[in-house]
């Protein structure tokens, strides 16, 4: 039987190419939405994980869309210094920042995927966190030096430790670049000396200042003081930020997810035509088929063997369209098997029942009536 339905297939090559393109976009398109959503997810949960225990101090956004971290916002130096006075502080894990977007999200309203961060020389740790540096050192010491996170190195700069960047026509040395964290806060920075970022970028003041309690129990009352001191400011606290990164990853799943259903109409609907036109116009050689004795679940047999085997070439090939794609947007980022799963059931459900249904009522007609059939 398989022999049959192969020459078959053969036979009406166009329109089972057609047929495997549809079903490979459908799976393609549905692996890299999901993939993307899924990569969202998880560096936005390390990004919120990143600032445990710590706070920015910022000016209310213009923005009607949550923003972080805050890259609008604006302080004085002035204003930046007493916030660095503010009692019960963790110094070393506090600092003021200068924050620049230098790539947007690729993410709706999401953090910017890389960001040039002013920060003052001994300060980077309070950034970065626990962020390791396996490749050069974490801490500038010279106005030519800059410490990048992994994307920024590797896939913005394309450069390594020791090499030469340039911004808004500054050179810098690479002087380290963080192992990948996961969090697109980290893997996206490009730390330099505050007082170097201000004059490259024309920004006297800061954007924000990053403020840690000196111990957990402490947070509330920092945050408390920052507010009762300085009442025109705003404090995005941890939860502030979990919020705040929910908001974003709301607002881009209902748009992938739109998206992807859109998607799976469109695949699924032409899917169905390919497959029901196809089968359609083989009623009379169903006829012959029954007339010289063959059973009708022998013909609905031939037309499943048919569509399974579309099917899979069909999701073989969207997998591997969808691995090239994966490597040029996310530079190598997997799809899970339960994603590829879901793809590949549902295209072959589709294509399945697409085959099954004109196949069905083919072999119900009398063979006579099949054979005249035009």
């Amino acid at each position: 039987m398989i022999d049959i339905a192969l020459k078959n297939m053969w036979q009406r090559k166009t329109r089972t190419g057609l047929t495997v393109v549809a079903i490979a976009v459908c799976i393609m398109l549905f692996l890299v939405l999901s993939t993307a959503t899924g990569t969202m997810d998880e560096m936005f949960a390390a990004s919120s994980g990143q600032f445990a225990g710590q706070m920015f101090v910022k000016t209310p956004s213009a923005q009607s869309a949550a923003e972080f971290p805050p890259v609008s916002s604006s302080l004085t130096m002035e204003k930046a210094n007493a916030l660095m006075n503010v009692s019960g502080i963790d110094t070393a894990r506090s600092a003021p920042l200068l924050l620049v977007q230098l790539q947007a999200s690729m993410f709706q309203n999401g953090p910017p995927q890389v960001i040039a961060v002013g920060i003052p020389e001994g300060k980077e740790k309070a950034y970065y966190g626990d962020a390791a540096f396996g490749n050069g050192t974490g801490r500038l010491a010279g106005n030519d030096q800059v410490v990048l996170g992994n994307y920024a190195a590797y896939t913005y700069f394309k450069a390594n430790v020791g090499d030469r960047i340039t911004i808004q026509d500054h050179d810098f040395t690479v002087v380290g670049i963080a192992d990948y964290t996961g969090s697109i806060i980290t893997d996206g920075m490009v730390l330099m000396p505050l007082p170097v970022a201000q004059e490259i970028f024309s920004r006297p003041g800061v954007s924000t200042v990053l403020l840690a309690a000196s111990s957990d129990d402490k947070v509330d009352s920092v945050g408390a003081a920052v507010t009762g001191q300085f009442p025109e400011l705003q404090v995005m606290t941890q939860g502030d930020m979990d919020s705040t990164l929910d908001s974003m990853a709301s607002m881009t799943h209902t748009f992938m997810g739109m998206i992807n259903l859109t998607m799976l109409i469109v695949a699924g609907v032409v899917t169905l035509m390919v497959m029901f036109m196809s089968v359609s116009e083989r009623t009379k050689e169903f006829g012959m088929l029954r007339a010289i004795g063959a059973r009708r679940s022998k013909i609905l047999a031939l037309v499943l063997e048919e569509s399974v085997i579309v099917c899979i070439v069909g999701s073989v090939l969207g997998i591997l369209l969808s691995f090239l794609m994966m490597q040029f947007l996310f530079g190598g980022t997997l799809f899970s098997l339960e994603t590829t799963a879901k793809a590949v059931i549902f295209m072959t459900v589709i294509g399945v029942i697409a085959g099954l249904i004109p196949a069905y009522r083919s072999a119900k007609i009398q063979p006579l009536e099949a054979i005249r059939y035009e």
